[in-house]
């Protein structure tokens, strides 16, 4: 195998292996693209390399550089836009972290304190009960998850390493 060939099979597993997680495996496979080049590229490159429309490229250039991923670079002289990614991988993954848990956890967790709040004097007393006794377990469920998902997203990359070794033990 040589190094183009490894290249793209990188590229083609980071998509998915993204696309698994819940992330868009275009957005995924730019992203690595961008990770293993030297230099920062332009949208022309993007396309050319991973033969993706035009939109497709815009559209995920759009969200990865609102997760943080990608970063748009000027050269000077040239009027055409630069990308590059963010390559130190535990601020990659705490950004990931944090989106995923804004869009994903946070809005479920809003949800689920506010159906916590029911208060159906008509109810069945048993069926109010298990609904109750399932919330709740799911509430604290995800506060454990909030809690962790804080701490992975929030923490320096030393303190990050040392938690997780201590994990692994």
């Amino acid at each position: 195998m040589n190094l183009e060939q490894a290249k793209e099979a990188f590229i083609d597993h980071w998509g998915a292996m993204a696309s698994v997680w819940g992330v868009n495996r275009s957005m995924a496979q730019i992203y690595a693209l961008l990770l293993i080049q030297p230099q920062p590229i332009n949208t022309d490159d993007i396309i050319e390399q991973l033969q993706f429309s035009r939109g497709n490229v815009s559209m995920s250039m759009k969200d990865l550089m609102e997760w943080g991923l990608v970063y748009k670079v000027f050269k000077s002289g040239d009027r055409k836009d630069y990308f590059e990614a963010e390559k130190d991988m535990y601020v990659a993954l705490s950004r990931i972290v944090a989106e995923r848990k804004r869009k994903e956890l946070d809005p479920v967790m809003r949800q689920i304190d506010r159906l916590r709040k029911i208060n159906d004097h008509d109810a069945d007393p048993e069926d109010l009960l298990a609904f109750n006794s399932a919330l709740k377990s799911v509430y604290e469920m995800g506060r454990t998850t909030d809690n962790f998902l804080s701490i992975v997203s929030d923490t320096k990359k030393t303190k990050l390493m040392k938690w997780i070794n201590k994990i692994k033990r």
